[in-house]
């Protein structure tokens, strides 16, 4: 744990900021939403709710996609941390067993965003 938070980057993103757009492949990082509220957008209209504690990016940054499946945008003030592939390998190398754990979640939600 000590590890991951000493690779967490912060930032905030304001109301009606995209924070990533479905498609992108460029932003790799994974994001954990600090607290704020902020919404999975398809199309034009928000779908799912993320609140305090949410993350995302976590399929494109484990290389399950190849671009960004959805888009996500700030509803009130967030803050938030971002994490980046090579960071995430630095602690997977410490922390035996995350990355098979960080697999089968992000696939099952893939497979829920069907």
């Amino acid at each position: 744990v000590n590890l991951l938070s000493m690779r967490l980057n912060p930032m905030s993103a304001s109301p009606g900021e995209f924070i990533v757009l479905r498609g992108d492949s460029t932003n790799t990082d994974m994001f954990l939403l600090k607290n704020g509220v902020a919404e999975v957008v398809v199309g034009n209209k928000g779908v799912v709710t993320l609140t305090d504690g949410a993350y995302f990016g976590d399929i494109l940054l484990l290389g399950l996609m190849k671009e960004r499946t959805a888009s996500i945008r700030a509803v009130t003030y967030c803050e938030l941390f971002s994490l980046s592939r090579e960071d995430l390998r630095d602690v997977f190398r410490s922390a035996r067993g995350l990355e098979s754990v960080m697999i089968s979640v992000a696939k099952k939600r893939l497979r829920m965003a069907e």
